[in-house]
C-alpha cells in the first residue's frame, strides 16, 4: 500500500512538462517574431542593393570606323538621371509594400469573415 500511495502522491513529473509546453510555446512565438523581423531586414537590404545598382552610370558612346570599302556604325545610349530612377524605384517599392499590406488586411478580413458565417 506505501507504493501505491507514493505513486499517488507523486507530481514532480507534472510541473516538468508544464514547464516545457511553456518553453516550447515562447520559443515558436520568438522564431517567428525573428523571421518576421529578419526578412524585413533582408527585404529592405536587397531594396538597398537595387538603388545602388541603378546608382551605376550605364552611358555609352563610340564613334563609327571605317576602312577601305567596310565601315560599322557608331551607337551611343544616355541613361536617365540616377535621381529620377531611384525615386522611381523608391515609388514602386513603397507600392509594391502596400499592396502586400493591403492583401494581407484582405485575407485576414475574409478569414474572420469565414469564422463568422461558420458560427
Amino acid at each position: 500500500m506505501s507504493l501505491f500511495a507514493s505513486f499517488l502522491n507523486d507530481e514532480s513529473g507534472a510541473v516538468l512538462s508544464a514547464e516545457t509546453a511553456l518553453l516550447g510555446t515562447m520559443a515558436v512565438a520568438g522564431a517567428t517574431v525573428g523571421l518576421s523581423t529578419v526578412s524585413t531586414a533582408v527585404q529592405d537590404e536587397l531594396a538597398e542593393v537595387a538603388y545602388s545598382f541603378r546608382s551605376l552610370d550605364q552611358s555609352y558612346s563610340f564613334e563609327g570606323r571605317r576602312s577601305g570599302s567596310a565601315w560599322t556604325a557608331g551607337s551611343s545610349f544616355i541613361q536617365r538621371p540616377a535621381a529620377e530612377s531611384i525615386t522611381d524605384l523608391q515609388k514602386e517599392y513603397e507600392r509594391k509594400k502596400s499592396e502586400a499590406a493591403t492583401s494581407e488586411r484582405g485575407s485576414d478580413a475574409a478569414e474572420s469573415a469565414e469564422q463568422d458565417d461558420q458560427r
